[in-house]
């Protein structure tokens, strides 16, 4: 009964802690059960606070801990992050992972902070909206970041391949800001006086679905230069090689011509 209940409880806001904690300790326990310990640390924590996320879709999840539980028990029901046992497993594993310089050589407690505030955020945008499901799909800023030049998406091969080096490797990332930075816009200015110019044949393949580049500007392009041939690939994106590489392969071949050439035999091949 109601009062039977109440007797163990000092009231309903300690009742629904208690309710609250279990909740919030199977959602943090199916979040790290989705990570790989073999992974690189770095992938290890954007993929548990990619799975909180995902957690935070459920009914429970997102009524009890999400929506409900700060209105009733504030953003720290469980005291100060600092002594809470998640909270300080999290800082011990990124300090570990800076002692083996597998991580940027940042202060932990900072680092588990912003990780943790990024899962809780994120949980809260997912649990608020009006459509979850939506504010989910876009809530991981790598997969709408792919979404927006790929449209076939990349599989868990391909998506490392690009990214995993960047992420494993500070040296890696560092390069790739210091070409970025290095990057001067008169060099553009340079090449659009030299490309009519350029007396070579040209081939321009072009997505008829970049979101970054329209077909206005690869019409604009191929009149720029003296002998250019436009393809068009319907369905792609900015990245054309991943979306249809038969496309790709198809106007290379089209466009360069083929030598002739023979086989010489193994007697008459030259010494």
């Amino acid at each position: 009964t109601k009062g039977a209940v109440y007797h163990h409880f000092s009231g309903k806001e300690a009742l629904f802690q208690v309710v609250w904690a279990e909740v919030e300790a199977d959602a943090t326990a199916r979040a790290a059960a989705a990570r790989d310990p073999q992974a690189p640390p770095i992938d290890q924590l954007v993929t548990t606070v990619d799975a909180y996320l995902e957690v935070a879709l459920d009914d429970e999840v997102r009524q009890i801990t999400l929506i409900d539980g700060p209105l009733v028990l504030g953003l720290e029901p469980e005291g100060p992050a600092d002594q809470v046992p998640g909270h300080v497993a999290l800082r011990a594993f990124i300090a570990e992972a800076i002692g083996r310089s597998e991580l940027r050589d940042l202060d932990p407690g900072v680092f588990a902070h912003l990780v943790g505030g990024l899962a809780l955020l994120g949980g809260l945008l997912i649990a608020r909206a009006g459509d979850p499901e939506t504010t989910r799909a876009t809530a991981s800023g790598r997969r709408r970041g792919i979404a927006t030049v790929v449209a076939t998406g990349l599989d868990h091969e391909r998506e490392e391949s690009f990214f995993g080096p960047a992420r494993r490797d500070p040296r890696v990332a560092d390069d790739m800001v210091a070409a970025l930075g290095g990057c001067r816009p008169q060099l553009l200015v340079d090449a659009a006086d030299a490309i009519p110019r350029f007396d070579r044949p040209v081939l321009l393949i072009w997505s008829e679905s970049d979101g970054f580049f329209g077909m206005a500007q690869a019409h604009r392009l191929a009149s720029a230069f003296p002998q250019a041939t436009l393809v068009s690939v319907p369905g792609a994106k900015t990245w054309v090689p991943v979306d249809d590489p038969a496309a790709v392969a198809a106007g290379i071949a089209a466009h360069v011509p083929v030598a002739p050439f023979t086989v010489a035999s193994a007697t008459s091949a030259p010494r």
